[in-house]
C-alpha cells in the first residue's frame, strides 16, 4: 500500500494536469483521489495533513461538474490554483510526519 504522502504527490501532478488543461479525470485519477478521501475516514496514530488534500478534491470534483466550460468552471480553477501551494506544504509536512523527522 502507498504510503498517504505518495497519493498527496499524484494529487499535485493531476492539479498541475489540470490547471493546464482542463479535463474529464481519468479512471488513476479519480482512484486517487478516492484513496485520499478513504484514509483521511480511517482511524490515525498520528497526525495526518489532509485539509488542503480534500479541499482541492472537492474543488476538482466540482469542475468535474462543469465540463471544463468557462465561464462555470472560472470558480473552480481559481479554488484550486488557490489551493495548489497549501496542498504542497500539506504534502511536505505529510511526508516528514510519515519519515518521524521536521516540521511533521
Amino acid at each position: 500500500m502507498k504510503p498517504l504522502s505518495k497519493h498527496m504527490q499524484d494529487l499535485i501532478e493531476i492539479v498541475e494536469a489540470t490547471l493546464r488543461r482542463p479535463r474529464p479525470l481519468n479512471e488513476f485519477e479519480a482512484l486517487t483521489l478516492a484513496e485520499i478521501r478513504r484514509i483521511d475516514a480511517l482511524p490515525a496514530e498520528t497526525t495526518r495533513h489532509t485539509h488542503a488534500p480534500l479541499v482541492v478534491i472537492a474543488a476538482l470534483e466540482g469542475l468535474q461538474h462543469t465540463d471544463g466550460q468557462a465561464p462555470e468552471a472560472t470558480p473552480w480553477l481559481m479554488l484550486i490554483a488557490a489551493a495548489l501551494p497549501l496542498l504542497k506544504d500539506e504534502t511536505f509536512r505529510q511526508l516528514c510526519a510519515e519519515r518521524g523527522v521536521g516540521r511533521g
